[in-house]
C-alpha cells in the first residue's frame, strides 16, 4: 500500500471544519488511534473501535502516556 502523508492532515482539517466542541465521535476501524487520541486531547468524548487487539493495546498505551481515559 501507498503511504500518502498527507492524507491525514487533510483528513483533520476537513473534520476540524465540522466538529462542534463536545460533540461524540465515532472512529470505527480507528486503528492506532492516531483521530480518537487528537480528538480527546481537545475535549470530545470518542468511541475507538477496531478489529485488532493490538491496535487497541496501542491506542490504550498512547492514551496512558498523555494521561487520557480510554474506556
Amino acid at each position: 500500500m501507498k503511504k500518502r502523508p498527507h492524507e491525514k492532515y487533510i483528513t483533520v482539517h476537513v473534520m476540524d471544519r465540522y466538529i462542534q466542541q463536545g460533540c461524540g465521535i465515532p472512529d470505527i476501524g480507528g486503528g492506532p488511534g492516531h483521530y480518537s487520541i487528537r480528538y480527546t486531547k481537545q475535549g470530545h468524548p470518542m468511541t475507538l473501535s477496531d478489529l485488532s487487539e493490538e491496535n487497541m493495546c496501542f491506542a490504550r498505551k498512547i492514551a496512558l502516556r498523555y494521561g487520557l481515559k480510554m474506556v
